[in-house]
Parts: C-alpha cells; structure tokens; sequence
C-alpha cells in the first residue's frame, strides 16, 4: 500500500535482488497501544518499506503464573492517508477519539508515496489494514515466528 510496503520492497530489490525487506515486529502488552514510541517506531518502519506485524504476548505466563487480557493492536491507532493522485501520503496517529497528522518524523505527516495503486488513492487506512496480528500463545508463536517473519 505505496512506499510503506511496495516501494520499500522494489528499493531492496534494486540495489540488492537477493535482499528481503527488513521486519519489524512488535510485541504487545496491555499498555503497548499508546506508547508514543511504539507509534514512532511503526510509523517509521513503514516509511523505510519494513514488513510489520503485531504479536500479542499476555496469554504467556508470568512469574505470577497469571497470564493478562490482551491489549489493542497499536496499528489500529496509526494510519495513513494517499492523496487523490497517489504520489503523496500523510502519517496519522489516533489520539483519545481524533485523528491527527503525525509529525514527529522529520517534522511533517507528509511523505513521498511514489504513486500508489489506484484502489488506495484519496483514502485512508489505519495501519492494522495491511498487516497482521498475532497471539504467541493461540498462533504458536514458539513454533511459527520464523513463518511470520519470512
């Protein structure tokens, strides 16, 4: 969905065709959602084209031997808009109820999206609409992050 993903891949493969797109996964915890540098990190790993995924980590037992509710998936609170021409994008993050442009990346929520696919242009998404969510204990993490990564 424009540079977060398809121009991030065809820059990888330009300067290296053996090279596979870096991954950013992040673990969540009940608070991990309204981390301002959970956000930052997401946000700027979609612009560098990073592979992304969520993983849920509180069905896991503690030393307590409890386990926790799981928390919301921090891509459901970062988003992305394309402009009507698809050249352009704007970085958003959800705060309390509003949505407002995320400029703490190189001071502007704008970025170059190097022509996006028309299904995408003059819309907006949050960012949990093109990656996924995982639950380490229900998805088997133990035994399928390396098929997550890949």
């Amino acid at each position: 969905p424009g540079r977060g993903v398809a121009a991030g891949a065809r820059a990888s493969a330009a300067a290296d065709p053996h090279a596979r797109p870096t991954t950013t996964s992040r673990f969540l915890r009940i608070t991990t959602s309204g981390n301002t540098w959970v956000r930052y990190e997401i946000l700027k790993s979609f612009l560098k084209g990073n592979k992304l995924f969520s993983v849920h980590i509180n069905g896991i037992r503690g030393k307590d031997k409890q386990t926790r509710p799981n928390g919301p998936n921090p891509l459901l609170f970062v988003g992305v808009t394309y402009s009507k021409d698809g050249k352009t994008g704007t970085l958003w993050e959800k705060v309390g109820t509003e949505w407002v442009k995320y400029t703490e990346i190189g001071g502007s929520a704008d970025f170059d999206a190097g022509g996006v696919a028309d299904r995408f242009r003059g819309n907006g998404y949050n960012l949990a609409n093109f990656y996924k969510e995982y639950d380490w204990v229900a998805d088997d993490g133990y035994d399928n992050f390396a098929d997550w990564t890949g």
